[in-house]
């Protein structure tokens, strides 16, 4: 059941790339909804923010629209 996943629910429901997990509410929120402590919200959102700097630094030239 997906409910029980949520680090797949903040990638699959656009949590994080919609701004929606930027502020403590929005975190305290999720992690209630998902029964997670908030602490690894905030630690995987950190997570996919470093992930996404690094591939935007891999990028070279050719690969930008």
């Amino acid at each position: 059941m997906d409910d029980w996943k949520p680090r797949a629910n903040i990638k699959k429901k656009k949590e994080f790339s919609n701004g929606n997990l930027q502020t403590e509410t929005d975190v305290d929120r999720f992690a209630t909804t998902f029964a997670v402590d908030p602490k690894l919200v905030k630690e995987y959102v950190q997570h996919i923010m470093i992930l996404n700097s690094q591939q935007l630094r891999q990028k070279t030239f050719e690969e930008y629209d």
